[in-house]
This record gives structure tokens, C-alpha cells and sequence, in this order.
């Protein structure tokens, strides 16, 4: 196994680690070297946890990357913009379709998104499906080459909990599209 395949490796454990709300709340349904596929609660059909690798020069950052689908008739798309660098003025999603405008009329949703540190945001609804993405910022795994470093950004078990709950209420409001 290579030194790339170890740290992948590695940053996939930190990853089920971080992510243990789900682990010990959903049941899996498969698991493979860099993602785990999850039977979903309510509304939501799936939830697929997985690793995107972002390279920089003498660095590797593993991000956590959640995937949610659920059956919805809704097309378009949408993406959550963040207002505010150090406070959140404001959170809404803008995009196509009417996704964005179902999204943002959800106060509970806008407030919870308010609570957690996310990086991304994504609703695609296409050929009666909807995929929700969500790459929160804790749950990371960082690798540095020179000097020889990683580190592991924690997830908390209450922001884990509310990353759960934030996807149970978005599914529960865009299946009844």
C-alpha cells in the first residue's frame, strides 16, 4: 500500500469518527475504501458519506462531502450563498427552478443553517430524484507533506446531530414537491 493509500485510508477513519452520528444512527447498507452508503430516515431515501481530496502543493485536505437523495418531482437547482465574512448576515439559496424559493421560505432551515459552519450547499432536483450535498468545514482531515503533519478538524457530536437533522428537514419539506 502506498504512502497516498495509507493517508487516504487514514482520512477515511477520521472521517467515520467524525461522523459517528450517522454511523450509529443510520443504518449502512455498504461501505468501500473511501465512502459509506447509508439506508435513510423519513423522506430520505439515501445518505452517502464520502471524501473529496483537494490538492494544494505540499498539501492534501480531505473533505467530508454528505450526499442525501430523496424522490421529489422538483427540477432545477440550488446553492446556498452566505453573507457576512466573520458574522452570517445572511444565508439563502439562489439557483434555478423553484427549489431555492421552497428553501428559503423554511425559517427552521435558514435558522439551522445559521448554527452550523458549512462550506457547501447543493440541491439538484432532476428525472424525479433530489440530491442534496452538504461539505460541512469540521470533519476534515488535512495532511501536510513538509514538515510530515496531519491533522483531523473534529466534528462535535452536536453539530453532527444538527448536520442530521438539517438533512431529515430539508428532505421532509422538498418530497412533498
Amino acid at each position: 500500500m502506498s504512502l497516498m493509500e495509507k493517508m487516504q485510508k487514514k482520512a477515511f477513519n477520521h472521517i467515520k469518527e467524525n461522523m459517528k452520528v450517522f454511523f450509529d444512527n443510520l443504518e449502512m447498507v455498504e461501505e468501500g475504501k473511501d465512502f459509506a452508503k447509508f439506508r435513510g430516515k423519513k423522506n430520505v431515501k439515501e445518505v452517502l458519506i464520502k471524501q473529496r481530496i483537494v490538492k494544494k502543493l505540499l498539501a492534501r485536505i480531505y473533505l467530508t462531502v454528505i450526499e442525501a437523495y430523496l424522490d421529489s418531482e422538483l427540477e432545477g437547482s440550488a446553492e446556498l450563498r452566505v453573507e457576512g465574512f466573520i458574522s452570517k448576515k445572511g444565508v439563502r439559496f439562489h439557483g434555478s427552478g423553484r427549489i431555492a424559493e421552497i428553501l428559503n421560505a423554511q425559517s427552521d432551515i435558514i435558522s439551522a443553517l445559521h448554527d452550523i459552519d458549512i462550506e457547501e450547499v447543493r440541491v439538484k432536483g432532476e428525472k424525479g430524484k433530489v440530491r442534496i450535498t452538504i461539505v460541512p468545514y469540521s470533519s476534515s482531515f488535512v495532511w501536510i507533506f513538509i514538515p510530515p503533519v496531519s491533522y483531523n478538524v473534529r466534528l462535535s457530536e452536536d453539530e453532527g446531530r444538527k448536520l442530521l437533522n438539517l438533512i431529515e428537514s430539508m428532505g421532509s419539506v422538498l418530497s412533498r414537491f
